[in-house]
């Protein structure tokens, strides 16, 4: 068996198999931040979803991990999400009556646009791949939800099919955010490495 390395915060690289490097992480930290960048080399950054980070926000959050540790960022519900969506409740802004209606889907309107001027533009199609698949596998991005819920625990079965889904794909995502995400996430990580399942 060829020599690994093992990553700090990832699955080990199998020099001269020509592994795919999974990133495997969380949706928010869940855990302590101290111990989530041992456990961890990326993480899903919720806030972004409900109100675009200050620079100053973003600065800090850097300067607050290893230099190799990796944010990923939802985008931002006016771009993704329809005005009748329960999440804007969260805004700290209220949407103008002019703009209901007008945001969300992917929309070209001048709401949605401007939302686009205060997001970075590196979208990729994020999907839970128990449920569909995606539409860039050359950049897959996985959200694992529960398939039977926020509660689910995913079985063996599911963590394997989850590896051989991303098996020969370009440096593929995957983040946990079901409930028991941190277990889920830790297995998958063993399956990744041979240990598990």
């Amino acid at each position: 068996m060829p020599p690994q390395r093992q990553r700090r915060g990832g699955p080990p690289q199998v020099e001269g198999t020509g592994k795919v490097d999974v990133r495997v992480g969380l949706c928010g930290w869940t855990v302590s931040q101290a111990s989530y960048v041992r456990r961890f080399p990326v993480v899903e950054v919720q806030h972004t979803f409900y109100e675009p980070p200050a620079d100053a926000v973003l600065t800090r959050w850097r300067t607050q991990v290893p230099a190799e540790f990796e944010f990923t960022i939802k985008a931002w519900q006016i771009v993704t999400h329809e005005s009748n969506s329960p999440t804007y409740r969260r805004l700290k802004q209220p949407l103008p009556d002019s703009a209901h209606g007008q945001v969300g889907v992917f929309r070209t309107t001048p709401e949605v646009l401007a939302g686009w001027e205060r997001h970075p533009q590196d979208l990729v199609h994020v999907v839970d791949p128990m449920q569909t698949e995606t539409v860039t596998p050359e950049r897959t991005y996985y959200r694992l939800h529960g398939t039977s819920g926020s509660r689910h625990v995913h079985t063996d079965d599911e963590l394997r099919r989850l590896r051989d889904l991303v098996d020969g794909r370009p440096s593929p995502y995957v983040m946990f955010n079901n409930l028991p995400r941190v277990g889920d996430a830790e297995r998958f990580l063993a399956v990744l490495s041979g240990e598990g399942a």
